[in-house]
């Protein structure tokens, strides 16, 4: 992890703190009626949702990765082996 920056950092986090809100939420079966809540999933869904978005901000969202130029002539010449 000494490779990530500042804002995978906070992703990083954000999954942690939603994994662990997961494991203390747990499930509850009513007395009553037999059912079961299951209180986890709820917050393993978005822990996921932010792992997914931790892979695709390492991918990328790199600065070095994409370049947008609008003009072609300028991708060209830069593409161009002459």
């Amino acid at each position: 992890m000494a490779f990530l920056n500042s804002r995978q950092y906070c992703w990083v986090a954000m999954v942690v703190l939603f994994v662990f809100l997961a494991c203390g939420a747990g499930q509850v079966t009513d007395t009553a009626t037999g059912d079961e809540y299951f209180y986890y999933i709820p917050y393993l869904t978005v822990a996921i949702f932010f792992m997914f978005g931790l892979l695709m901000d390492v991918l990328f969202l790199d600065d070095a990765v994409f370049s947008f130029d609008p003009n072609y002539d300028n991708w060209r010449r830069r593409i161009d082996p002459k």
